[in-house]
């Protein structure tokens, strides 16, 4: 064997040596317990710290699917970040994992806002709520709706009623205070009269530097059903909810930074009734052409868009799901012809960062 080969076999044999007396050392638990105890501070010390930053306007998706099963994507869940808190608007099923994942776990969170209350918009606002609470959250969590928010804030307090009493017993009132585990309704009402053409909004609320107007949305028969929209130091975000193509909405969102619009493939939706058709699924069938009415194609959502000269479309609410680039391509066919550019479809972790000061429209993704 040549000199160059023993050295080449020793110097392995030596890395073996090394790498299986790290493999011991990490094994041992007193060492397994450091290694885990560092990872625990870092990740603690670390936090939401980032996204938080009071320099920005910051739009987070954080549920972008419909009622459909996605295993990717939690339900309509959107995050506003501004001057230091957190806004969410709707809390569907799914969102409150991606928010843990995202370590934005209530202390910072300054309200709930409702679009409406079906469930997918609704289904984890006990959880939000329980984990706001958890992270030491001061006082009441507002939830904000059209009427009947009182009814959807109520059932929730009930069903939480003993889990809170649980933890309260087991952490003690000075840690875990009862008070601050009732969520409070607070309900939006609109100015002016009903119309055909539900032109109507809130007045401005305001939170800090943040300002915040409920639009009147057309989503029958699901009635109230609001959109909303966000101003923080010139930067300004609307969030749509479940709508038809609704020109309204393009007045209140005129000149906006960002829309973050729901999209339905009426197409998609379409092809899928036919197959219930013929496989004699009546009520798949039914269900398909009835959904059709209340909600928006994509490429009516970005006429939306270009009627209220947004800067950025970001579409979410997929329905059916985009789950491989053949459906991506069937779900967003003919949408370059209405608009070309200034448009993405939303992913649950897609940030919109709007610094203060400037005309940008960043967008960036958080890993899940």
């Amino acid at each position: 064997m040549k000199a160059s080969s023993r050295w080449f076999l020793g110097a392995i044999a030596v890395v073996l040596a090394v790498l299986s007396l790290a493999a011991g050392i990490l094994a041992m638990p007193s060492v397994e317990d450091v290694v885990f105890t560092r990872l625990a501070e870092h990740h603690l010390r670390a936090g939401a710290a980032a996204l938080l930053k009071d320099d920005a306007l910051k739009v987070l998706l954080c549920g972008t699917s419909a009622p459909f099963a996605d295993p990717h994507r939690a339900q309509s869940c959107v995050a506003v970040i501004a001057g230091g808190r957190y806004y969410l608007v709707d809390t569907g099923p799914g969102s409150s994992r991606n928010l843990m994942l995202w370590q934005l776990q209530g202390r910072e969170l300054g309200a709930v806002f409702l679009t409406h209350f079906h469930s997918d918009h609704i289904g984890d606002l006990g959880e939000v709520n329980t984990n706001a609470w958890l992270a030491g959250h001061v006082g009441s969590l507002q939830v904000f709706g059209g009427p009947g928010v009182e009814q959807v804030v109520n059932g929730i307090n009930q069903t939480y009623a003993l889990d809170q009493s649980y933890r309260t017993a087991n952490s003690g009132a000075q840690m875990l205070p009862p008070v601050s585990a009732v969520i409070h309704p607070v309900v939006i009402n609109l100015i002016g009269p009903p119309s055909h053409e539900k032109t109507r909004r809130s007045p401005p609320m305001q939170f800090g530097e943040l300002t915040v107007m409920a639009i009147e949305v057309n989503h029958d028969p699901a009635e109230p059903a609001y959109g909303y929209r966000f101003d923080y130091r010139g930067r300004s975000a609307v969030v749509s909810g479940d709508t038809e193509y609704h020109p309204a909405l393009a007045d209140a969102a005129k000149d906006t930074d960002v829309l973050i619009h729901e999209a339905q493939s009426q197409h998609l939706v379409q092809l899928i009734q036919k197959g219930a058709e013929r496989t004699g699924d009546a009520r798949i069938s039914q269900t398909m052409g009835d959904i059709q009415h209340y909600h928006t194609d994509p490429q009516d959502a970005a006429r939306i868009a270009n009627q209220a000269h947004v800067r950025l479309l970001v579409l979410t609410h997929l329905d059916p799901p985009v789950s491989n680039p053949l459906l991506y391509r069937m779900f967003y066919r003919g949408m370059n012809h209405v608009r070309a550019h200034g448009w993405i479809s939303g992913e649950d972790g897609t940030l919109v960062t709007l610094p203060v000061g400037s005309t940008n429209v960043n967008v960036s993704t958080i890993a899940r």
